[in-house]
């Protein structure tokens, strides 16, 4: 731990008002500093960036600066589809914004797009044999209306995991997708 970090951590432990304005900072400053990152990322310019997430080039350059606070979920989710990548809004301690102020650098900073996302090109497929250790071939596809798979395994139903949340994000990406909605279970073989 740097030290920095370590006074960081002293301020904040001093005074809550002193937190409150970090995590304002974290959201003026360093959502400013991805967007200019990424865009960088694929050598586009703020024009390019406006018309992928149908916005105008000004809001983007206002966006790109420091301490811009009129930032919105919806802006957040336009920029995030425009660059293809994930969004992540939580809540979470101060260690991890520490952490994050500590490592951030917006001259490495990278996101993968979901083309070039680890985890979405090793899928494993609801038709794969049981235990699959190649990603996709080109010849191989899934089918175009599916949106959630779910496995009907009973350890994956008795793990805690949250089916409420999975019919809400089915409802979600149907409503902003047009997409059928598709389960598949396993041990059935059928679709809900």
């Amino acid at each position: 731990m740097s030290t920095t970090s370590k006074k960081l951590i002293e301020k904040l432990k001093a005074s809550k008002k002193y937190r409150e304005s970090f995590v304002g900072s974290q959201v003026r400053v360093g959502i400013p500093f991805q967007i200019r990152a990424l865009r960088k990322q694929l050598e586009w310019s703020q024009s390019r960036l406006a018309e992928e997430a149908s916005m105008n080039q000004p809001t983007i350059s206002a966006m790109e600066g420091a301490g811009y606070d009129g930032f919105t979920l919806s802006t957040l989710r336009k920029l995030a589809a425009a660059f293809d990548v994930g969004l992540i809004v939580r809540f979470a301690p101060f260690g991890d914004l520490v952490h994050w102020t500590d490592h951030f650098s917006p001259d490495t900073f990278t996101v993968p797009r979901a083309v070039d996302d680890p985890v979405l090109n090793v899928y494993e497929p609801w038709y794969a044999s049981p235990i699959r250790t190649q990603p996709l071939q080109q010849s191989e596809s899934l089918p175009t209306n599916v949106t959630a798979i779910r496995p009907a395994s009973s350890s994956y139903q008795n793990s805690g995991h949250d089916e409420y949340a999975d019919r809400k994000l089915e409802d979600i990406l149907f409503q902003e997708t047009g997409t059928k909605k598709y389960t598949e279970t396993r041990s059935a073989g059928t679709a809900q």
